[in-house]
């Protein structure tokens, strides 16, 4: 089942968006959470699928209850990676369209622009994926493949 991103921001209710162009909050980002006081700091002329993967990967660090970052590049990057983690699962649930669209597009930003996210997000969801995953992903875009030449 796939969530939209302003379902998954309504159910955290918790957490508050504020929207600025302030760049001393958004301290050089699209987007900022800021732990303490539960609130995403978002640039006010994010649109569409930047928006989306902005937002959803900020509901991840809330989500996982991360810090603020701490100074430590090691273990700021680390919860970096843990919520666009999180984020790409959330936006890219559904394995067998991913793997259509990757079958069917004619490059990986194709794939991504057609999915409805950056392509980080989609380099993150297919670097995740389990032995499982991978070997349904490849079964099915091979399916696809092999229904295409016939």
């Amino acid at each position: 089942m796939t969530i939209s991103a302003r379902e998954l921001l309504a159910s955290v209710p918790d957490v508050e968006v504020r929207y600025t162009r302030d760049q001393a909050v958004l301290k050089g980002r699209n987007a900022q959470w800021y732990p303490q006081h539960r609130i995403i700091a978002m640039h006010t002329d994010l649109r569409g699928k930047r928006w989306r993967c902005s937002i959803v990967h900020e509901l991840a660090h809330a989500i996982l209850d991360h810090p603020a970052p701490c100074g430590n590049d090691f273990f700021d990057q680390r919860v970096e990676i843990e919520a666009d983690m999180l984020a790409a699962l959330i936006l890219l649930p559904d394995l067998d369209v991913v793997a259509r669209e990757i079958a069917t597009t004619a490059h990986h930003g194709h794939a991504a622009a057609h999915l409805g996210v950056i392509c980080d997000l989609l380099d993150v969801r297919l670097a995740t994926l389990t032995r499982e995953e991978r070997e349904h992903v490849d079964r099915t875009v091979w399916s696809i493949h092999e229904g295409v030449g016939a």
